[in-house]
């Protein structure tokens, strides 16, 4: 199924889309304020930009963490750092 997209399951997260809306949501509101001379859409799009750019920042954080977390979960699997017990009888 290349090139076939495969919708995300009901109530899952894709990442980037909301930070995506967010941007595009806010460059029509400011837009439309500018065309309409209203100062107050204006400042709305804007404000929306720049939380998706925060969302979008979030989101990078959230990723580039959670494959440190893996990395480090995958190195611990095969360097043998977990479920060994020495035994210090005397």
């Amino acid at each position: 199924m290349d090139g076939v997209p495969v919708p995300a399951p009901k109530g899952a997260v894709v990442m980037g889309h909301d930070a995506t809306m967010g941007k595009v949501r806010g460059k029509i509101k400011e837009a439309v304020g500018k065309l309409s001379g209203n100062e107050r859409l204006q400042a709305e799009g804007r404000t929306d930009q720049a939380k998706a750019k925060v969302r979008e920042a979030a989101e990078h954080v959230r990723e580039r963490a959670a494959g440190i977390v893996d990395s480090l979960k995958h190195r611990d699997r095969h360097h043998g750092r977990h479920g060994h017990h020495h035994d210090h009888r005397e």
